[in-house]
């Protein structure tokens, strides 16, 4: 029962990021290559996490705890993100453009990049779901995609005309998490 309640929560969160992405985000044309094999390599990892699930059952109740956590704070977080900034106005991953204006809004306040957060919880998620080599393996290397697509995003971003405000953006947000002081700020 465990096994598939956390089957269902990874579809779950999978699609609901798959179904945002036509709605939210702004493509010039084609979806790019970089986010086509990232699509294909996620795919495989989620359906190997669906087969061992299937195959071995869930883990010990201590990662399925885990994994259910991490899970809904990746869902929340996304949804959080898209309800909080303005729709159509950030590229798609690995698009070669500049969002229109800068994003602060919703978490955007705290964190650069918390679409990216949500996707590596995700994937963190999906590991402790089905803890064995080839999961693992292929979520950590979604992850390290995310982080250099968010750098490579930053680059172009202090490159454009935007590059002035998104220095100011970066000095009091952080990249994945928020910085301490800012919550701080922003509770007091």
């Amino acid at each position: 029962m465990i096994a598939l309640c956390l089957a269902i929560g990874l579809t779950a969160c999978l699609l609901s990021f798959q179904l945002a992405l036509d709605r939210h985000f702004i493509r010039a044309g084609r979806m790019p290559r970089a986010a086509m094999a990232l699509a294909i390599l996620s795919t495989a990892v989620y359906v190997s996490a669906l087969v061992r699930l299937w195959m071995a059952g869930a883990p010990s109740t201590a990662f399925s705890a885990a994994a259910a956590v991490v899970m809904l704070g990746s869902f929340l977080l996304f949804h959080a993100t898209r309800l909080g900034s303005p729709s159509r106005c950030l590229p798609v991953a690995f698009e070669d453009a500049s969002p229109p204006r800068l994003v602060a809004e919703g978490p955007h306040r705290f964190i650069r990049h918390p679409f990216y957060t949500s996707y590596m919880l995700y994937w963190v998620a999906v590991a402790l779901s089905a803890p064995y080599a080839v999961t693992v393996a292929g979520a950590a290397g979604i992850i390290v995609m995310y982080i250099v697509t968010a750098a490579l995003e930053e680059h172009r971003l202090l490159n454009s005309p935007l590059g002035s405000e998104y220095r100011e953006y970066q000095r009091r947000t952080g990249r994945f998490f928020p910085r301490p002081t800012a919550l701080w700020k922003a509770m007091q």
